[in-house]
């Protein structure tokens, strides 16, 4: 099974750029002393200039002292100068070892009225660019925590928590957005030589001292599996629900709510309020949330049963298959002028009376057709079937981009997006979240970038054929009937069952492979 080479690294640790809560220090973390002492003696000499100028990496330097200093504080020099932007703007951290470093300089004073948005645009800006160099940091750090890992020639994680990392090495996980059972899951596949498309996880495990890529197709990787490496898979893909609901702990200003998201930690979505009508706009990143106010809208009226022409409107009446009557739509309605000009307000979000029976057989929300259009028009290739089916046929469609989580629409930074088109994907994005949110209140709800729904629950199971061993487990369920009845120990028999795989049998062999040194 995995074990650790190391017992403890002490390797510098951050919030990501949200401010994620950390766990409570550890107790037996020294009193406060002189490497305390010495880094608030720092922070109270050093001039603030992160509002003045741009950074650059000689500004992120520091003598070896003061690095000294951080280590033993577990603190890197780029979150302590990337997190003092919101000190200086009075942000209490929950991160204990931050709250209590700049509650102890001169100038920090606890702000109870906090907005991401009070930092200046040249702030914001200078807090991103720490963040890229700490993120290279951050590839590193998770690398140098896998190369302290034993991979055995039958290892298998059957439950065991995946606090084998140390807090540091979540922390960055954190930072790039990779929980530890999705890291775990992709090490097997990496042991195994899997070329991965994700950048997140090509750079971790490049940076690593035994990957060596050789395929590109699972399969290929599938015919170097065990069995106990399938099954420990498949365990790991329901332990990752568990961590993306763990995951979100932000502290939240007004009137902004999240939602866990598969391939982001949350999605955050915030109450904007025009002529007495509620609007949701939806972000990864808080600071783009908050720059955004309901001066965006206008008073417009669109009637959207007048977005394609007559003719078109005839075609899809006679039209009998729900899918084409919705290809009929997409493939003639305005688009120029309209979606890429005009900020939507609710009466663009209306499905076109002629079109309503069609979506409802379809059984898919339109506002989630009108988000994935801009995407379709930007070229973006899709992974959802749901809005592929649709935008492929369209005559207008050409595909050149792979979306990726790291930009605020998903498209990468080079495809051709208006302001207006943003606020529109933002815009449908949150009224979509927030229906979810408010109809499924009382239920673990994890969302996907496609708006597909999962219901996630929790428990502590059995293992099948391990005399007793029992492991925290989740697993997602397709419908709220599924999640109310569903069972958590059924969802794991039928992974051992599937594989044929006998955990008692696999004990028995760990315990030779031990007797003989392997």
């Amino acid at each position: 099974m995995f074990k650790k080479k190391v017992a403890i690294v002490l390797v510098p640790f951050f919030t990501a750029i949200l401010i994620m809560a950390c766990s409570p220090t550890d107790s037996s973390r020294p009193e406060p002393n002189s490497y305390q002492k010495k880094i608030v003696e720092y922070l109270n000499q050093k001039p603030y200039t992160a509002d003045k100028v741009a950074l650059t990496e000689n500004d992120l330097k520091v003598d070896d002292e003061l690095d000294k200093a951080l280590a033993y504080a577990g603190v890197s020099v780029y979150t302590l100068l990337r997190n003092e932007s919101f000190a200086r703007h009075g942000y209490t951290f929950k991160d204990k070892v931050l709250q209590d470093i700049f509650s102890r300089t001169a100038w920090y004073k606890p702000s109870p009225d906090f907005q991401f948005n009070k930092l200046s645009k040249l702030e914001t800006r200078n807090v991103e660019f720490i963040r890229s160099i700490e993120t290279t940091y951050d590839y590193q750090n998770i690398a140098k925590e896998l190369n302290s890992l034993d991979y055995g020639r039958s290892s298998i994680f059957l439950g065991a928590d995946t606090n084998i990392f140390s807090h540091d090495a979540v922390m960055s996980l954190n930072h790039v957005r990779v929980n530890p059972s999705r890291l775990l899951r992709n090490y097997i596949l990496a042991r195994r030589g899997y070329i991965f498309k994700d950048p997140a996880l090509r750079e971790i495990f490049s940076r690593t001292d035994w990957y060596q890529p050789r395929y590109s197709n699972l399969a290929q990787v599938s015919a170097k599996m065990t069995k106990a490496e399938f099954v420990d898979v498949e365990l790991l893909k329901k332990k990752e629900w568990m961590d993306i609901l763990e995951a979100v702990n932000f502290t939240l200003p007004r009137n902004v709510i999240s939602i866990p998201t598969v391939g982001y930690n949350a999605l955050f979505i915030r109450e904007l309020v025009h002529q007495n009508q509620s609007y949701f706009y939806s972000s990864q990143f808080i600071h783009a949330l908050q720059e955004v106010d309901a001066g965006i809208f206008d008073d417009h009226r669109t009637d959207v049963d007048k977005l394609v022409s007559e003719e078109i409107v005839r075609r899809i009446k006679a039209e009998k298959d729900p899918a084409k009557k919705i290809v009929l739509y997409f493939d003639n309605k305005q688009y120029k002028g309209y979606t890429d000009s005009l900020v939507f307000n609710h009466s663009d979000m209306q499905v076109p009376s002629y079109l309503k029976d069609a979506v409802e057989a379809y059984g898919v929300d339109y506002r989630i057709l009108l988000r994935k259009e801009i995407h379709a028009r930007a070229g973006a290739r899709f992974i959802d079937k749901k809005s592929g089916e649709i935008f492929s046929q369209c005559r207008w469609y050409k595909p050149r981009y792979d979306l990726t989580p790291r930009t605020i629409i998903r498209l990468p930074v080079d495809a051709a997006i208006t302001r207006q088109e943003l606020i529109n994907f933002a815009l449908l994005e949150g009224e979509e979240l927030a229906a979810k949110a408010k109809q499924y209140k009382d239920k673990n709800m994890v969302v996907d970038l496609s708006g597909n729904v999962y219901f996630v629950k929790v428990g502590v199971v059995n293992i099948p054929g391990s005399q007793g061993r029992t492991m925290k487990m989740a697993s997602d369920f397709a419908s709220v009937d599924a999640y109310e009845n569903g069972s958590l120990q059924d969802a794991v028999n039928e992974v051992f069952e599937k594989y044929q795989f006998n955990a008692r049998d696999y004990q028995e062999q760990e315990q030779q492979y031990a007797a003989i040194g392997c």
